[in-house]
């Protein structure tokens, strides 16, 4: 006899890459409503254990709260409910614990899918780790548990049917916009958060919940639990290392809720967007909110809304929602930007940046030289010149705003006497009259009144800003909209916040994006152009220019001249186009081509396509898993670390795989190939190629069949067309297709290792 739950067959509906790679097709079913699913702690007294030759345990207070716990993560946000049971005959699922001679060394687990032959079993190895922290949430025993449980659930692994956009293997291997990691899937093999923060010990840094990607999984089979979390909640950013300190994903129901750093001394990130899931989103499984050097934080699953941050005492970046967020920065120099929905940005102490956004904002700078962008929308921007010594900037963008001196108590309006003074170049200061130090520096400021209690109206809504400098003109654009077009000369431009167009023409100029999507055109000349924050578009055009994409996924343009690229964090679209360029991907899955030129090309971090194209290039995978087309011409092709496929193209090219199991082709031409450490595999179609160091007893020769004139050549084929030169065995196909295999004296130790294709 089994519990009232059974396993059916469960098939994946929707389109999401993501979630159909995690539902594995069978789940648990009890005809309607929560599904409950009882479970059983075997012992060392039950019958049918799995383990064969190893040991049986009998579930300590620590093991049994570390999976009650478990059970409870899960139940936090699926329509499910684990119930335990002492009647073993009863249950659904047996968990067992064992050790290194029954599970295997290195195996901390398993367990078995949803399956109609009951009890199903799980098991975990109690050798792995000593340490009892590691059962706490955040440790290494407890994220084990939860994987483990996820299976009994019907979840995958992200690499097991390779379903999962851009993975094909379980470890370091992170696929489309590094996704397999633990901070967005629990069910990977990749746990924490391996390519931004390096997690510590087994007893803390780890997940302690079902992540994004998970929950949006396990909500697909069984449904959300809708009642968790439905008060108003406060999520604490941890702010130091150690046991208790973990990642973890948020769900929660209802209620206003606040993630908070209030009192941290590390510089923290709260972003409080939820994931979006979609295919074609970078951020699919989510955003991470944390404090620098820390290995714990938050994520929002999908459809999530967390509508206030605080920041604390250090420099915060805080991002709203589309919500209506209240988003403070306390102490420290802090960057808020509030997104959609009519947002309230306190700066708090320090020399802030606020921007609203869209919609109908509230600003308080509070102490601090700070700057403050309305954007779209009428925005309040309330100021008290009588109980600060500050100079403040506002700009406050689309829309009729508002400035409101106020003692901060309320918004109400506060009597005092100040004076306006024209600065120029559409500016006006307002000053305390009895402390001159006390300002507000505004944008197209209309004067109302004077020394009344009057609101304040101000029509700031300023497309640019031209004053000559010295040898440069200084183009400002506004947080909003802008299209802007250079004078001709050198100019010096900074677009500040929104999404952008600006076409610099000609002269060598100095473009800043700022934040937004923007699109920049350096023109004739050698140009510095950088796209800063968001998804930019960024042309250099004529000329020797530098080009830096930073944050956001940006797609570059070196046009003619030998230009620098560098594409900076998140993956990049970059072309080099004409002219000796030099291009690294740096951060992030980049797509680099470097067009006609002899080019140096580097994808540096991240899981990198790049394509050396026409000219005599250089090209370096960095140190993920990364595919490297030499193109045409005379190309030097190195993969360094990582699990790497090269291809020389035309051309008589260097190809070296470097470190990690790499696949290297030559192609056409004459061409070397070095597969360096791991276990290698040489493909060889055409051309006169040498491979300078295969080992038989690690790599694999795959040679194309269309080569011999046997329709089906088999291993003892490739004798007719073997002889030995030195110490070398040379392969002559005819038609001057012919390959050297140094190092190798005997042709007949090649005849059970080379693979047709």
């Amino acid at each position: 006899m089994a519990g009232t739950a059974f396993a059916v067959s469960y098939n994946y509906a929707g389109s999401d890459p993501w979630l159909d790679a995690l539902i594995y097709g069978t789940a648990w079913d009890d005809a309607g409503g929560t599904v409950t699913i009882t479970y059983y702690l075997a012992g060392s007294s039950d019958a049918g254990d799995p383990f064969g030759a190893g040991a049986t345990y009998d579930w300590t207070p620590a093991w049994t709260d570390a999976i009650e716990a478990a059970f409870a993560a899960w139940e936090a946000v699926a329509n499910i409910d684990f119930v335990a049971t002492t009647n073993g005959a009863a249950a659904d699922i047996w968990e067992w614990l064992g050790d290194d001679d029954g599970l295997g060394s290195g195996i901390l687990g398993w367990h078995d899918l949803p399956q109609s032959l009951e009890p199903n079993y799980g098991a975990y190895n109690t050798d792995f780790w000593t340490d009892p922290l590691t059962l706490l949430p955040g440790g290494y025993d407890f994220i084990t548990l939860l994987h483990e449980i996820g299976h009994g659930l019907g979840l995958d692994h992200p690499h097991e049917r390779t379903t999962f956009p851009g993975v094909s293997a379980p470890f370091d291997d992170y696929g489309d916009y590094n996704l397999n990691q633990g901070i967005w899937t629990t069910m990977t093999y990749n746990d924490g958060w391996p390519v931004e923060i390096t997690s510590s010990d087994g007893t803390y840094g780890w997940q302690a919940t079902p992540m994004a990607l998970d929950i949006a999984a396990i909500q697909a089979i069984y449904g959300a639990n809708t009642t968790y979390a439905s008060g108003s909640d406060t999520y604490v950013l941890p702010d130091a290392n150690g046991s208790g300190t973990f990642w973890s994903c948020i769900w929660d129901t209802a209620g206003i809720d606040t993630i908070s750093h209030a009192g941290g001394t590390n510089a923290a990130v709260i972003n409080l967007n939820d994931a979006p899931l979609a295919e074609d989103a970078p951020n699919a499984g989510g955003f991470v909110s944390y404090a620098d050097g820390i290995v714990g934080g938050f994520t929002i699953a999908n459809g999530v809304m967390i509508e206030n941050a605080i920041g604390g005492n250090a420099a915060d970046h805080i991002t709203g929602n589309e919500g209506n967020n209240s988003l403070s920065g306390g102490a420290g120099n802090d960057t808020i930007l509030g997104e959609d929905g009519d947002d309230t940005l306190i700066g708090g102490l320090g020399t802030d940046y606020l921007y609203g956004g869209n919609d109908n904002d509230v600003f308080e700078g509070n102490g601090g030289n700070d700057s403050i962008y309305g954007g779209a929308g009428n925005d309040v921007v309330a100021e008290s010149l009588l109980s600060e010594t500050s100079s403040e900037f506002a700009n406050g963008g689309d829309g009729t705003d508002t400035i409101v001196f106020t003692d901060y108590t309320t918004l109400a309006d506060f009597l005092f006497a100040v004076e306006f003074v024209d600065l120029g170049g559409g500016q006006i200061a307002i000053r305390e009259t009895g402390n001159l130090s006390n300002q507000v520096i505004v944008e197209e400021f209309e004067n109302i009144g004077v020394g009344t209690s009057a609101s304040v109206i101000a029509e700031i809504d300023t497309i640019a800003n031209l004053m000559a400098a010295d040898a440069f003109n200084i183009v400002t654009g506004t947080p909003g909209f802008d299209s802007l077009t250079g004078t001709g000369g050198a100019d010096a431009v900074s677009l500040l916040a929104g999404s952008d167009y600006f076409d610099a023409r000609d002269g060598d100029d100095s473009v800043n994006g700022g934040i937004g999507w923007d699109e920049i055109h350096g023109g004739i000349g050698n140009d510095l152009i950088e796209g800063m924050d968001g998804y930019d578009v960024l042309y250099g055009d004529q000329g020797d220019d530098t080009i830096y994409g930073n944050n956001g996924r940006d797609t570059l343009y070196g046009g003619d001249g030998n230009d620098y690229i560098n594409g900076g964090k998140n993956p990049d679209l970059i072309h080099g186009d004409a002219g000796n360029d030099s291009i690294e991907g740096k951060a992030g899955a980049d797509t680099i081509y470097g067009g006609s030129g002899n080019d140096d090309l580097n994808g540096n971090a991240g899981t990198d396509t790049v394509f050396g194209d026409a000219g005599d290039d250089i090209i370096r995978g960095g140190i993920s898993h990364d595919m490297l087309f030499g193109g045409l011409d005379d190309d030097s092709v190195y993969g360094q670390g990582g699990r790497d496929t090269l291809y020389g193209g035309s051309g008589n090219d260097l190809v070296n795989g470097g470190g990690g199991n790499d696949t290297l082709s030559g192609n056409e031409g004459d061409d070397t190939l070095f597969g360096g450490t791991g276990e290698d595999v040489f493909i060889f179609d055409s051309g006169s190629d040498v491979i300078t160091d295969y080992n038989r007893f690690a790599d694999t020769i795959y040679i194309s069949a269309s080569l011999l004139v046997e329709a089906v050549p088999d291993g003892n084929d490739i004798l007719n067309y073997a002889t030995t030169v030195g110490n070398h065995v040379v392969l002559d196909f005819g038609n001057g297709n012919v390959l050297t295999i140094n190092n190798l004296i005997d042709a007949n130790l090649l005849v059970d290792e080379i693979v047709y294709i």
